[in-house]
């Protein structure tokens, strides 16, 4: 497990203690856990999407070099852009990419759902990378089907279906690598991070 991975799961690992000790206190009647939550569940919110966010970016850098890309500032329709680099704050993303050299790239959004559709991009004989991040919002992605794929994908709350496969409940991942994948020349490697929402990927 890699050293990111390991503060990952310390990092969970601390908050599911001290949610305990919340509640048990909260039973004995030391502490009123509940006006807690009230009062601070959004700074609470704040802190876990905030580190959910910097894993993802860390990731990112910790990865083969990212290939860098222009980006393509469109919220629906296809697109024959190369790359995608899309941010949003409120709102749905809905990119669908026709492209012939398809190079990956990266798509945030805070409130909203994003749907990416490259199903009909053209992959070169590389590994070619998606990275997707967002605090409230499912994310959908249809990948080409002949593309072997590599993905790396968390949630703290939500569903994740990543062609067949699924996980499900609170803080869920999943990373698999498909049969194929290390032998193909031509590959995709997608990773998802998501606070709130469910994530599938075809």
């Amino acid at each position: 497990m890699s050293q990111s991975g390991t503060n990952s799961g310390l990092f969970w690992g601390a908050i599911l203690v001290l949610f305990g000790v919340l509640f048990l206190l909260d039973n004995f009647y030391i502490l009123d856990f509940g006006d807690f939550i009230s009062t601070f569940w959004p700074l609470i919110l704040v802190a876990i999407g905030i580190k959910i966010l910097l894993d993802h970016r860390r990731q990112r850098t910790e990865t083969d070099e990212f290939e860098s890309v222009e980006p393509v500032n469109t919220h629906g329709g296809t697109s024959q852009t190369d790359g995608i680099s899309e941010s949003n704050v409120f709102g749905d993303i809905n990119l669908s990419i026709a492209s012939e050299n398809f190079r990956g790239g990266s798509v945030s959004n805070v409130f909203g759902d994003i749907k990416l559709d490259i199903s009909k991009t053209k992959l070169q004989k590389r590994t070619t990378k998606v990275f997707i991040s967002g605090v409230f919002g499912d994310v959908t992605v249809v990948a080409p089907g002949d593309v072997p794929l590599k993905t790396r994908i968390s949630s703290v709350a939500g569903d994740i279906v990543v062609r067949g496969s699924k996980k499900e409940g609170l803080f869920p991942k999943l990373e698999q690598t498909e049969d194929n994948y290390d032998t193909n020349t031509t590959k995709l490697y997608i990773s998802v991070s998501i606070v709130f929402g469910s994530i599938n990927i075809y």
